[in-house]
């Protein structure tokens, strides 16, 4: 998540003082901008190596004049409210993250010939460390190698997602394999149960192509959240571009860049991607038995 999506949301959803939760938190992006709006602020992260630079962002952000507090937790974002923050459920003003991207490949623009490209655009040449590490980068990585990472499972179908045998934890159902969605689905249900009334959910997602097919990732997602009993409020575009001479540059990631061109040397008619999906959803119900 771009920290000025971050730095938006918290600011106009949510008040001083306001406590701030991220059930998928990375490296803390969510965290660092809350603490420096004086909110407090917790967040929940799966892999180990993320949750240990989300400690250090935390740190260093304190250094730099962040007030407020935070906590970085390792855990499993389906058990909030059930195992996980028990004592904070229907206490959470605004949840505020971006799930993976199902089970999409990241590239690491680092590897293999693209460390020249990276390195120029930052204005330095390359080094013996960095033709040290783009020997050992792969092309195309995934989130995590932990077996409980949602990003590692096939995507599967909203009507398996929402079908009302839900089980704990990562989604189980009888006779359905564990998806992406079904899992989504529970964790979803999970910040549901953290929400205060009133409080509010935000995702920050993208529509991403696998196999040549686009994903609906976004209408899914939407679909999964009304579901917990979360009403839909809002479907933001965030421009990943800037200003220039009075213009609209985009800004696509090195990454999005070298997808597309990679698409189109195979002959796969395939657009550039310029936005985020900010969707923002309200707890609106007293309820929490869900």
């Amino acid at each position: 998540m771009l920290p000025e999506i971050a730095r938006r949301a918290i600011s106009f959803y949510s008040q001083p003082g306001d406590l701030v939760l991220d059930p998928m938190c990375g490296i803390g992006t969510t965290l660092v901008e809350a603490i420096h709006l004086e909110r407090r602020a917790v967040g929940i992260e799966l892999e180990p190596r993320w949750a240990s630079l989300a400690a250090k962002n935390i740190v260093h952000a304190r250094e730099q004049g962040a007030r407020a507090q935070a906590l970085v937790l390792r855990g499993d974002a389906s058990r909030l409210g059930r195992g996980v923050l028990d004592e904070l459920a229907g206490k959470v003003a605004l949840i505020l993250t971006s799930p993976p991207y199902a089970n999409a490949t990241l590239g690491d623009p680092r590897g293999g010939h693209g460390i020249a490209r990276a390195r120029a655009c930052e204005g330095r040449p390359v080094t013996a460390a960095d033709q040290a590490h783009a020997s050992r980068a792969s092309r195309s990585c995934r989130y995590g190698p932990s077996q409980a990472s949602v990003a590692r499972l096939r995507y599967g179908t909203i009507e398996q997602a929402l079908a009302p045998t839900l089980g704990t934890g990562h989604a189980s159902r009888a006779g359905i394999e564990e998806s992406y969605l079904s899992s989504m689905a529970a964790i979803y249900t999970a910040c549901a149960r953290m929400l205060k009334p009133g409080g509010y959910l935000i995702l920050v997602t993208r529509n991403m192509r696998a196999n040549g097919a686009l994903r609906n990732i976004t209408g899914d997602t939407i679909r999964l959240c009304e579901h917990a009993g979360l009403v839909y409020q809002q479907h933001i575009l965030a421009l990943l571009a800037t200003i220039r001479d009075s213009q609209i540059v985009p800004r696509p990631s090195f990454w999005q860049l070298t997808h597309v061109r990679r698409s189109l040397a195979k002959g796969e008619p395939t657009q550039l991607s310029c936005h985020e999906d900010v969707l923002v959803f309200q707890a609106m119900s007293t309820d929490r038995s869900t």
